[in-house]
């Protein structure tokens, strides 16, 4: 196979540095030939970023005059959206590293450090960048996904498996489509690797830890001879613990003793059997908070928590429903189906959070009842989705006294400041200005209700719910000053 020739920006004040650089990369590398521009100006950069369209910016986080490599980052990633980046310093603490990845930068390097790992350094990062850009893994039996989300999951599932990770925990709300993540990872693995699900919360407390490690005869009335437990029977593969949260305590304590010695014992057994597992996890409750309820234990949680994998709900990615409806219309049965572009309409203005991804597709499959000709007309919307659109409706009616007070009095500009020296992420900033406008509506009006919030920004009340929650566990605000000012059960 040939070798790749990536081509290098590299901006740093150091002259020094930059042929020190250069001169590293010029010699043969087996991985890739690199074409290095080094440049000591912002301005030269740009040109050049403009001009080469660079599979890889190295910045330097100090450029002098006040300059910060950091701000910058944004800038490329917008004009070359495939270009990786690399921040570099001789600062070597935490937290510069930390404020260069939200900034944007894809890794980092350490003046001075990196060196001599340099070039595989720089291939690794492109080629992950590459992998991402992917579809879907290239497996014959990937189940088939839809939007970008499930898309990059794949991909992440498929550098996991080829990784020393052996514990990996997914989160989301139901019907986020975590079931999905197993099917995943069970496609990828090698023909005859286990695979064993386990639906906790379908199996009695009493019974759970008998079923997972197996026990021995007399070990308990009713057993009456030795049985294989389902942690045995994924030796050399993985076991899928779907709501793991609902493990009991001595059942938690068993498991983490197996995963942390490799081996497992049998209810009523004296002796252990050596295994080797790996572990996928999935719940719909937030772990840290039953950890802070004293219902799961904390090491248990760090032991499954290698990785982890966020299911975001439907409603923070609404611009994948389209994509989604496609998916469904084309797979469903007695297919393929579409919908009319007022229906689509309709779906877009709906506000998906009982269900999530599994509420569009049981809506879809209902629809199909009066399609036309394949077609699914606003008719064949079921009954339930109107009563919601109504009981809606009729909330908004309910608050309308309350809105024109609060709209005629709304600031013209809201303003946002920050400690750094550098911007703060994008996200950041986002987070801090809805805290301005809780800010600013209860200096004007008193207490808020969520809905009235809502009405003034345009955001329904349970995404707005789920950010005001987000501006809390990120401690933008604490919990008893947003209580104050909003009134988070109306």
């Amino acid at each position: 196979m040939d070798k790749p020739i990536l081509k290098i920006l590299h901006l740093d004040d150091d002259g020094l540095y930059l042929e020190q650089f250069s001169d590293i990369l010029k010699k043969k590398s087996d991985i890739a030939f690199f074409a290095v521009e080094s440049v000591s100006d912002v301005a030269s950069f740009y040109q050049k970023l403009d001009d080469t369209a660079p599979h890889i910016a190295i910045l330097d986080i100090n450029l002098g005059d006040d300059l910060d490599g950091r701000s910058i980052a944004a800038a490329v990633k917008k004009k070359v959206p495939t270009c990786v980046v690399l921040m570099c310093s001789d600062h070597k603490g935490p937290a510069t590293v930390s404020k260069c990845f939200q900034a944007g930068a894809d890794d980092f390097i350490f003046k001075g450090g990196d060196e001599s790992e340099l070039a595989i350094r720089l291939f690794g990062a492109w080629r992950l960048k590459q992998q991402a850009g992917r579809t879907s893994p290239a497996k014959k039996s990937l189940p088939i996904v839809a939007g970008k989300m499930m898309s990059d999951a794949a991909i992440r599932i498929e550098r996991i498996l080829q990784s020393a990770v052996s514990a990996v925990h997914v989160r989301g709300e139901s019907g986020t489509g975590k079931e999905l993540i197993g099917e995943m990872l069970e496609s990828m693995l090698p023909k005859g690797t286990p695979f064993i699900k386990v639906n906790c919360g379908a199996i009695s407390p009493t019974l759970i830890e008998s079923e997972l490690f197996g026990y021995v005869k007399g070990a308990f009335t009713g057993a009456i001879a030795d049985k294989k437990g389902l942690i045995e029977d994924a030796d050399g593969g993985w076991i899928f613990l779907d709501e793991v949260a609902t493990l009991s305590m001595p059942t938690q304590v068993a498991l983490l003793r197996t995963l942390e010695s490799g081996a497992i014992r049998k209810v009523g057994a004296s002796a252990e059997k050596k295994l080797k597992i790996r572990v996928l996890t999935a719940t719909n409750e937030p772990i840290e908070t039953l950890i802070k309820d004293g219902r799961f234990r904390s090491d248990l949680w760090q032991r499954l928590c290698e990785a982890t994998v966020e299911l975001k709900p439907l409603r923070e990615r609404m611009e994948e429903l389209p994509q989604l409806v496609e998916h469904f219309c084309r797979t469903m049965t007695n297919g393929p189906y579409q919908t009319a572009a007022s229906t689509l309409d309709l779906l877009m203005a709906y506000d998906w959070h009982e269900g999530n991804v599994r509420e569009l597709r049981n809506c879809l499959r209902a629809m199909t009842e009066l399609s036309i000709n394949g077609v699914l007309p606003p008719l064949s919307l079921p009954k339930w989705f109107w009563d919601k659109i109504g009981e809606a409706a009729q909330e908004e009616r309910d608050d309308g006294q309350d809105i024109p007070a609060l709209l005629s009095g709304q600031e013209k500009s809201l303003t946002i400041s920050w400690d750094s020296p550098t911007y703060p992420s994008f996200d950041a900033m986002t987070q801090m200005l809805l805290l301005q406008l809780v800010k600013t509506e209860f200096g004007k009006l008193g207490k808020v209700s969520i809905r009235q919030l809502g009405k003034i920004i345009g955001m329904p009340k349970t995404t707005l719910s789920t950010r005001l929650r987000t501006l809390v566990t990120e401690q933008f605000v604490s919990i008893e000053e947003l209580g104050r000012m909003v009134s988070v059960g109306k």
